[in-house]
């Protein structure tokens, strides 16, 4: 790739995510060209066969957000309408909520906890719905907040929400779904939150407007930054070990537990944003800009394979007891077989 088409790339992921997070219409100047571009670009990339296309089906058919799979059930979501599909058979049924915008999941006890963003006519924070039977049971606004971005939970019953607006993360007891602590942090622009439970902590990744990662001790609300790099999203935690995503530079960096001292950087694509550890091996990411999955042997640092899936990848999880990917996208909620994505059974 020449110089001029990376910094390009980098220019309009940096664009887009300054729109939508300032919503400074004034910048509409410098996005129309870079519309343009990448609604061809997408356009394109979903109208041609794709590499995964013999091992990959699609659950769900219209763009997904977040998901969250429990047992032989999945629950996603899109915008205002959330789906539960059993896996086994895929049988799909689903609710619709007026005036929301949801868009993470979170499944504890037997509730199914969704943020929800702001933007009139959207005035709510947190969407809860019961699983059995499957229905809603309310559309929370808390004045705290205004709208909820990532959501984390702790084996106390208790729910973690943070926003892009305000530099706050909201306790909420998930029982009686009322806010319980208000932690102040350093920064708004919060974009994925996670809980470690041998030391009581949770990290926040910034992913616009700092370069710190945000570290908060729940027993005594100490809270700490560790320097990162700009722009960071996805972070998930295995075996002490801290793995995040920066879209900007393309690349995974690997923290050790608790010193939080770096241990690894893989360098990807630019444009990379879900994240998903699948064993003490591989890692599985999404790149939201071209659509691309990349299996990378972390230990080593290199890329086994990448396959073409969709644009807009947003979350990856997986699905150890069926040896399943699944993935959401704007093409919608995708099923990889992963034997297949190593192996490759296209004979």
């Amino acid at each position: 790739m020449v110089w001029w088409t990376r910094l390009y790339k980098i220019l309009i992921l940096f664009a887009n995510q300054y729109f939508h997070a300032l919503r400074f219409k004034k910048l509409i100047f410098i996005l129309i060209p870079s519309s343009f571009f990448t609604i061809f670009y997408f356009i394109l990339k979903t109208t041609i066969p794709f590499e995964g296309h013999i091992y990959t089906k699609e659950i769900i058919s219209k763009p997904v957000y977040g998901f969250s799979i429990e047992n032989d059930t999945i629950y996603a979501v899109n915008k205002d309408s959330i789906y539960k599909i059993n896996i086994k058979n895929k049988v799909l049924k689903r609710i619709t909520v007026k005036n929301v915008k949801m868009e993470r999941i979170k499944v504890q006890g037997n509730k199914v906890y969704v943020t929800s963003r702001f933007g009139p006519p959207f005035q709510s924070d947190l969407v809860v719905f019961k699983i059995n039977p499957f229905r809603l049971i309310g559309v929370f606004d808390f004045k705290e907040i205004n709208g909820s971005n990532a959501i984390e939970g702790n084996s106390k019953n208790e729910i973690y929400l943070t926003t892009e607006i305000k530099s706050k993360v909201l306790a909420i007891d998930g029982e009686r779904l009322q806010v319980t602590r208000v932690i102040n942090v350093p920064f708004p622009f919060k974009y994925d939150i996670r809980y470690f439970p041998p030391y009581e902590k949770v990290f926040i990744s910034n992913w616009l407007m700092s370069p710190y990662i945000i570290e908060i001790n729940l027993k005594d609300r100490k809270i700490t930054k560790f320097f990162v790099g700009f722009s960071q999203t996805d972070i998930r935690i295995k075996d002490n070990l801290v793995f995040i995503t920066l879209p900007l530079v393309g690349r995974v960096d690997i923290y050790t537990l608790p010193d939080f001292k770096k241990r690894k950087k893989i360098w990807l694509e630019e444009g990379i944003r879900a994240l998903e550890v699948i064993n003490n091996k591989f890692l599985v990411v999404g790149n939201f800009f071209n659509g691309k999955v990349y299996l990378v042997d972390w230990k080593n640092e290199k890329i086994v394979k990448v396959l073409y899936a969709s644009p807009r990848i947003r979350e990856i999880k997986y699905d150890e007891e069926r040896s399943k990917l699944y993935v959401s996208s704007l093409r919608g909620l995708l099923e990889i077989d992963f034997f297949c994505f190593i192996k490759d059974c296209r004979g």
